[in-house]
C-alpha cells in the first residue's frame, strides 16, 4: 500500500525567513549504491520468493485478520490512524535533522537482511519523480504472480504538507513492514482478503518512529509524552497522538511484537474507553 502523504517536493528549509522548497539529491541517501544480490533481488527493491524480507511477519498479520473475525474494531482502528494528518509531526524546519535521525533509524532495522547483500540502497528502489499529478506520494508496495514477486517504489521527493516533513527513509521503513507481512506466494485473493487490516501494523509503527525522531530532535526523554495538538480519533474517543506513541511503544515491548501489542487486552480498553 501507499502511505498517504500529500506531496509538493521533497523538503523544506527556511529562506530569509519563509519556507521554500528544496530538492535531495540521490547522494542524500548512498554515495555508494550496490549491485543487488542474485536470487534474492531481481533489481533494487523487486523481491524474489528468496528474499528474507518476505513473509518475516507475515504471521503478525494473520494474528490481526483472524482476531478481527470476533474484533470488528480493528476495522475503525485502521480508518482512524491511516490518515494523512496523523503523519505531520515534524516540523518542516527540522527537516535535516530528523531524515538524519530517521536515516539511522531505518538502517538499524534492516540490518537484519544484511547477511545476503540487503542494503538501505537496495531494499527499496529509490525513485526521484517531479510529477504531481495525484497529488499524493506514489510509494508502491506491489505483488505480481507470473514470476511471483513483491516490488517496492519509494518516491525521493516525498514531502507531506509545507509545514511538516515526513522522511523517505520513515516512508521505505513502513513499505519495507509490508513486504516483511506478505506471505511467499501469497494468492491475489488472499491479498484481497488481507488488503482491509494491513495498514495498521504500518501506520502505528510510522506514528510511533515519527515519535521517535521527534523526541531525537528535541532531546525529549522517549518516555514522556509530546503535545502534538493532534488527535486520533476512535470508537468516540478522542486519543492525543503523543499519547498513542507512547502507548503502543511500551505496548509493543511488553507483548513482543505489535501485531500482539495492538490485539491485546490492553490495547482493546485503550481505545474502547469513553
Amino acid at each position: 500500500m501507499t502511505i498517504p502523504l500529500f506531496r509538493n517536493k521533497v523538503a523544506i528549509t527556511l529562506f530569509k525567513g519563509k519556507l521554500s522548497s528544496v530538492t535531495l539529491h540521490k547522494s542524500f541517501f548512498s554515495s555508494n549504491s550496490k549491485k543487488s544480490p542474485t536470487n534474492v533481488l531481481l533489481h533494487p527493491g523487486v523481491h524474489t520468493s528468496q528474499s528474507p524480507v518476505v513473509g518475516t511477519r507475515s504471521e503478525e498479520l494473520d494474528h490481526l485478520w483472524i482476531t478481527s473475525q470476533s474484533q470488528p474494531l480493528l476495522r475503525v482502528f485502521q480508518t482512524s490512524i491511516y490518515r494523512p494528518e496523523n503523519f505531520n509531526l515534524i516540523p518542516a524546519n527540522q527537516w535535516q535533522s530528523a531524515d538524519t535521525y530517521a536515516k539511522e533509524i531505518f538502517s538499524n532495522y534492516i540490518k537484519k537482511y544484511s547477511y545476503v547483500g540487503i542494503t538501505a540502497d537496495n531494499i527499496v528502489e529509490w525513485k526521484y519523480k517531479k510529477s504531481d499529478t495525484d497529488g499524493y506520494g506514489w510509494n508502491r508496495c506491489i505483488t505480481s504472480y507470473s514470476p511471483w514477486k513483491v516490488s517496492v517504489i519509494i518516491d525521493a521527493d516525498i514531502l507531506t504538507r509545507s509545514k511538516y516533513f515526513v522522511s523517505p527513509h520513515i516512508v521505505a521503513l513502513h513499505e519495507v513492514m509490508h513486504i516483511e507481512e506478505t506471505k511467499k506466494y501469497i494468492s491475489q485473493k488472499m491479498t484481497n482478503n488481507l488488503y482491509w487490516c494491513k495498514e495498521i501494523l504500518t501506520t502505528t509503527k510510522t506514528i510511533i518512529v515519527l515519535d521517535d525522531v521527534y523526541k531525537k530532535i528535541n532531546k525529549i526523554k522517549i518516555d514522556n509524552e509530546v503535545n502534538y495538538n493532534k488527535f486520533i480519533r476512535i470508537n468516540g474517543n478522542k486519543i492525543p497522538i503523543g499519547k498513542f506513541a507512547n502507548f503502543y511503544r511500551v505496548l509493543e515491548i511488553n507483548h513482543g511484537n505489535l501485531a500482539r501489542a495492538i490485539t491485546s487486552p490492553e490495547s482493546f480498553n485503550f481505545f474502547k474507553k469513553k
